[in-house]
């Protein structure tokens, strides 16, 4: 029995696995989403002189968990764009459309689960806003724990800038997808016949 059969498409298990085999497409892709979407919102920012362009390095120094949840949640929206890819659907032209839907809404969904990770602390979004790079014993207690939890949370609008990156993102997203899809035996069997 094949082994990824026994875990569900979804798992923690399954996507592991799939990380393994094709590691570099996973990296690709994680990369590119961090810099697509930091750069669209850093741009916007910058036209009205709120931010300079260390954050490109300094939102990676803001929180641990939120690099864990960024890294994971984008991992999980490749997994889930490739197994879109694979989906045999009755009518072939179907598999487009559902994919330039489903990416840009996950995209956008793994990043807003990250920034509000990172924003769970004031010091951390006062580490990424500010000019000051001060590497104490207190930063690396907030960049491990993401404590204490900022009751207002109008940093994390600051997410909303994003929206003008997901058009590139999305693009970037399925040609990595496109560029790694595997088809099933169904459609390849489809494709040899039709040459």
């Amino acid at each position: 029995m094949d082994a990824e059969a026994e875990h569900h498409p979804l798992s923690f298990t399954a996507l592991r696995n799939d990380m393994r085999a094709r590691p570099g497409a996973y990296a690709l892709f994680i990369v590119s989403m961090n810099i697509i979407g930091t750069s669209g919102t850093v741009t916007l920012w910058g036209v009205v002189g709120e931010l300079p362009p260390i954050v490109f390095i300094r939102i990676w120094f803001a929180s641990l968990f939120a690099n864990v949840v960024f890294v994971w949640a984008s991992a999980m929206t490749f997994r889930c764009l490739m197994l879109l890819d694979r989906v045999q659907w009755r009518y072939r032209i179907m598999s487009h459309p559902v994919m330039w839907i489903a990416a840009p809404v996950m995209i956008l969904l793994s990043w807003i689960l990250s920034w509000n990770v990172l924003c769970l602390s004031g010091n951390n979004v006062d580490f990424v806003l500010e000019g000051g790079f001060a590497l104490d014993f207190a930063w690396f207690v907030t960049f491990l724990t993401s404590l204490p939890i900022d009751p207002d949370g109008d940093s994390a609008s600051y997410v909303g800038y994003a929206w003008v990156s997901v058009p590139f993102a999305t693009f970037v997203a399925i040609m990595i997808t496109y560029g790694n899809s595997e088809m099933v035996p169904d459609q390849k069997a489809q494709a040899s016949s039709t040459s």
